[in-house]
């Protein structure tokens, strides 16, 4: 990844000693909803995660470890997905750990990573879906200039439930 000059918190790609986390996050049902998950990982299926290489050109998608500068602590996961180079976009997706969220880590990862996908990796836009209920993203999103380009309401199905989603998207 391209040396990005961010304060509080630094990228690096996920290795096999995060695997903990990793599971905790995956498999904490107050996650599912934002994510659509709707049953646990097995402990294989965060193995096979967190050993695989990934390459945003080849998958499509990658994920990266955000770390506290202070504490070199793991403090959250930024994921792009939906690669498409031909539209020089990507969708992108941020955890925060409950511990460390409302401090503005969030922000400056995803400034962080914006500036990563603009110089290095050629994308013109991010875009993000933000379910209706999620308010503390919507402002997060909105505050760093995406702007909201479609709303669908129910048109988000979990566990015999539905939501409305909202998408964003930005021009890098």
């Amino acid at each position: 990844m391209t040396k990005l000059k961010l304060n509080r918190v630094f990228f690096r790609a996920v290795e096999p000693f995060d695997f903990e986390i990793t599971f905790k996050w995956e498999n904490d049902p107050k996650n599912w909803l934002q994510s659509g998950v709707e049953k646990p990982y097995t402990t294989n299926e965060i193995k096979k995660f967190v050993n695989n290489k990934q390459d945003l050109v080849i998958d499509g998608q990658m994920r990266w470890m955000i770390i506290s500068s202070a504490t070199k602590q793991v403090i959250g996961a930024l994921d792009l997905f939906n690669y498409n180079a031909e539209l020089e976009s990507a969708n992108i997706g941020i955890l925060i750990d409950e511990s460390f969220r409302g401090q503005g880590f969030a922000s400056e990862a995803i400034v962080g990573i914006e500036t990563y996908c603009k110089e290095a990796a050629s994308l013109n836009y991010l875009e993000c879906q933000v379910l209706e209920n999620n308010i503390m993203s919507q402002k997060l999103f909105k505050k760093l200039g995406y702007k909201q380009t479609n709303s669908e309401l129910d048109s988000y199905f979990y566990l015999g439930e539905y939501f409305g989603q909202l998408t964003f998207r930005k021009e890098l």
